[in-house]
């Protein structure tokens, strides 16, 4: 991954070797955006999110993003890159279900390295408080979801078995 992400980084040149593996051109459209993914930013520190080639092009802070995560059951992933700090950053976990802690992990690797480099007086970010607000609220709401399921289901079951009465049947051997 550490070779992958720093082919890309120097635009498809092999990191140690120098010699073209992907075309410039390749590298470069991947990381254009070509449609909207969010018009509005989703912390004040970014700015809205652009679709590129399975890459999310956005700012932090004032700094070009190239962004790609996943997740599956058992494993999430976030592979990122600052072309313009040369910085890039892996984070994997056995945890299909990790957004927030990769993202705050992410975002304080940012801060530490990059923000600080350029803006020494420029303050850190809590994105773990952040992150675990985000966290809370969207598991209550998703209680709330599974409350309405569980109403929804019930009614449901109510109504069919109204609905399903058993119907008698006579039958006679002639």
């Amino acid at each position: 991954m550490v070779n992958w992400v720093s082919m890309l980084l120097v635009l498809g040149k092999h990191p140690h070797q120098g010699q073209q593996i992907v075309l410039t051109e390749v590298v470069n459209n991947a990381a254009t955006g070509r449609s909207i993914v969010a018009g509005k930013a989703s912390f004040p520190e970014m700015s809205p999110i652009l679709y590129g080639a399975s890459q999310l092009i956005y700012s932090y802070r004032g700094h070009q993003v190239v962004d790609h995560g996943g997740n599956i059951l058992g494993f999430s992933s976030s592979v990122a890159r600052l072309p313009n700090d040369n910085l890039g950053i892996v984070i994997l976990n056995n945890d299909w279900n990790a957004n927030s802690a990769i993202a705050a992990v992410k975002w304080r690797l940012v801060d530490e390295i990059v923000i600080r480099a350029t803006s020494p007086s420029s303050p850190l970010v809590d994105w773990v408080s952040r992150y675990k607000e985000i966290d809370r609220r969207q598991s209550k709401q998703a209680k709330f979801l599974l409350l309405d399921h569980v109403i929804l289901l019930f009614r449901a079951c109510r109504f069919l078995s109204l609905c399903a009465r058993p119907i008698a049947v006579h039958h006679t051997d002639n």
